[in-house]
């Protein structure tokens, strides 16, 4: 179990797992989890077997999911995610 505080898209980059699946819990406040299928995803760093996780840079065309406490979210080992702070028309970026 993690716990972090949200950041902006540009400050994020993509993960995967190879071993085990991602499970992401929302408890308090709100995220929006990015994710897209691992082949429209370009490799940044090597897969890090010790720690079972791969990075992929950020980039436009992804699947966004808005959500709030008691939001549950799998994403399988075909797919790379991201949480990030939550999308917001009202506010400047």
């Amino acid at each position: 179990v993690q716990s972090y505080e949200t950041q902006p898209e540009e400050r994020k980059e993509f993960e995967s797992h190879r071993v085990y699946a991602d499970i992401q819990v929302v408890l308090t406040g709100e995220e929006t989890l990015l994710y897209a299928p691992l082949e429209s995803l370009s490799v940044v760093d090597p897969y890090n077997e010790e720690k079972d996780f791969q990075l992929y840079p950020m980039r436009g065309g992804v699947t966004r999911l808005e959500a709030g406490p008691g939001a549950v979210a799998l994403f399988s080992l075909r797919m790379g995610m991201c949480p990030v702070a939550p999308h917001r028309p009202d506010q400047r970026r």
